[in-house]
């Protein structure tokens, strides 16, 4: 198993790309990575107790366009 070593003030977006890019570099195709997070994704939901509705909320606020990903989540 790969370790990965981070600065202490390294955002935690930035270890999470960094994650996927390792299981990336590891075989796991990007497509699959989208599926495991987007269930990774509930999964978190459902942990802090949020109700589906709020959580399709935060979903449905991530636009992602040619310039970018934005959004509120």
């Amino acid at each position: 198993m790969a370790y990965i070593e981070f600065e202490e003030d390294t955002d935690d977006f930035d270890i999470l790309v960094a994650t996927l890019d390792g299981l990336n570099g590891l075989g796991t195709d990007w497509d699959d990575l989208l599926n495991l997070t987007l269930l990774a994704s509930a999964y978190c939901g459902q942990m802090a107790e949020i109700s589906p509705d709020e959580y399709m909320e935060i979903v449905s606020s991530i636009r992602v366009t040619e310039d970018g990903i934005y959004g509120e989540a």
